[in-house]
C-alpha cells in the first residue's frame, strides 16, 4: 500500500493572505489550516484607520473581508479599489450575510468572489481562494 506524502495538501505556491474577521475563533481556526497549506497567514479583527497601509505593508496576494459590524468590509474594498497601490489585490468576502443585496454590493465593489460562511468547509474556503490565485498568472 502506498504511503501519501504528508505534504501533498500544501500549496505548491507561497501565497499571503491577508483574513479580515472579527471572530477570534473563526480566525484561529482558519490560521491553522491556512498555514499547514502552506500560506503566510495574516490578520485583522476590524477595520483600522490606517487600513490601506496596513495592507500595503503586508502585500497579501489575496484578502477575505469578512462584513464585520455595520458592513464595514464593504468600505474596506471600497478604500482599497480606489488606492492605486491596493487596487490589484484580489478580495473575496468570506462573510455569514448572504442577503441578495449585499452579494450583488460585493461584487459590484470589484470582490473577486462572495462566499458564505456556512455554505464552505475551512478546505472548499482555501481551494476556491487557490483556484482564485492560480487563475490569476500576475500573482
Amino acid at each position: 500500500m502506498e504511503k501519501k506524502n504528508m505534504n501533498e495538501n500544501k500549496t505548491k505556491n507561497h501565497y499571503k493572505i491577508l483574513f479580515v474577521e472579527q471572530d477570534v475563533f473563526i480566525t484561529d481556526m482558519y490560521k491553522v489550516i491556512f498555514e499547514e497549506r502552506g500560506f503566510d497567514f495574516f490578520s485583522l479583527e476590524k477595520i483600522p484607520d490606517d487600513f490601506i497601509e496596513k495592507v500595503f505593508e503586508i502585500k497579501p496576494d489575496i484578502i477575505t473581508m469578512d462584513l464585520i459590524v455595520s458592513h464595514e468590509g464593504f468600505q474596506a474594498v471600497r478604500m482599497l479599489k480606489n488606492d492605486q497601490r491596493t487596487k490589484g489585490i484580489p478580495v473575496v468576502f468570506l462573510t455569514n450575510c448572504g442577503q441578495k443585496e449585499d452579494i450583488e454590493q460585493g461584487m459590484a465593489l470589484g470582490a473577486i468572489d462572495y462566499m458564505i460562511k456556512g455554505n464552505y468547509s475551512q478546505n472548499e474556503v482555501i481551494d476556491k481562494l487557490l483556484h482564485h490565485l492560480n487563475a490569476n498568472p500576475s500573482l
